[in-house]
């Protein structure tokens, strides 16, 4: 796979762990000096053709985790970004690179200890004009510091670009669920569905249709179809779905 430009912040300590343990690998390292939600204008003139934003996740339940997520804001961008814009993703590596964390040859020590793998739904800035996706430590100055946890994701992002693209993965756009996508993260991991993008059930009954459309749009391979976790979807939000699926010409799954 042709190698991105790997951005962190020198305000985070997690994206700080993972660029420590990129060095000497190879891919080339861009620090930024703001938070990286926030890094929209350091962004400006790089030339990258593609960015894979190594960062910290935070919550407030102290999860500690392992995540990969494609960003943009469904309605007003609270947390850098742009309001009602969806970046454009790398549906494949952001899979791959999934794939590499969960079959690490560390992961169940972490596991052992609570750790979880997921993909979560499209939030959060910045603007980027380039195919991209974050890839986390979570949740908290722990994590964010465990050597372990660095070099683990340092391992996954230097393996994913000695990898060939898997031509036979389906690229689709998700649609319902919660944060932490948990019918996703399974598809993800063990099926030929590779997610551009997933709009959360919290969304989808607010979601504009131009909106909508563009994250379809925003991908660097071509969306196939609209997948709906059924059961993970209010009524409301799956018959606005459904409509919107119908009005842009794009065929919906149930999942």
């Amino acid at each position: 796979m042709p190698q991105p430009l790997i951005v962190f912040s020198e305000k985070d300590p997690a994206g700080m762990n993972i660029a420590q343990h990129l060095k000497g690998s190879g891919l080339e390292l861009f620090k930024v000096q703001e938070d990286i939600i926030s890094c929209d204008k350091e962004l400006e003139g790089i030339g990258a053709e593609r960015i894979i934003f190594a960062s910290r996740h935070r919550s407030e339940a102290g999860q500690a985790c392992f995540t990969v997520h494609p960003i943009g804001n469904w309605g007003k961008a609270e947390k850098g970004g742009r309001d009602n814009n969806i970046c454009s993703s790398l549906p494949i590596e952001m899979k791959q690179a999934l794939i590499n964390i969960n079959s690490h040859e560390t992961l169940q020590s972490f596991k052992d200890n609570g750790w979880r793998v997921s993909i979560e739904v499209t939030h959060h800035g910045p603007f980027c004009k380039v195919p991209c996706f974050f890839i986390e430590i979570g949740s908290s100055e722990v994590q964010w510091k465990n050597e372990g946890a660095g070099k683990l994701i340092a391992d996954s992002l230097m393996k994913l670009f000695e990898q060939e693209s898997e031509k036979k993965w389906k690229v689709c756009m998700g649609v319902g669920g919660g944060h932490y996508s948990p019918k996703f993260t399974p598809l993800m991991l063990n099926s030929d569905f590779a997610f551009s993008h997933i709009l959360p059930d919290y969304f989808a009954e607010t979601v504009e249709l131009e909106t909508f459309e563009q994250a379809v749009n925003a991908s660097d391979k071509q969306v196939e179809s609209i997948l709906i976790d059924w059961k993970g979807l209010k009524k409301a939000g799956r018959d606005r779905v459904i409509d919107f699926s119908g009005k842009i010409g794009m065929k919906y799954e149930r999942a």
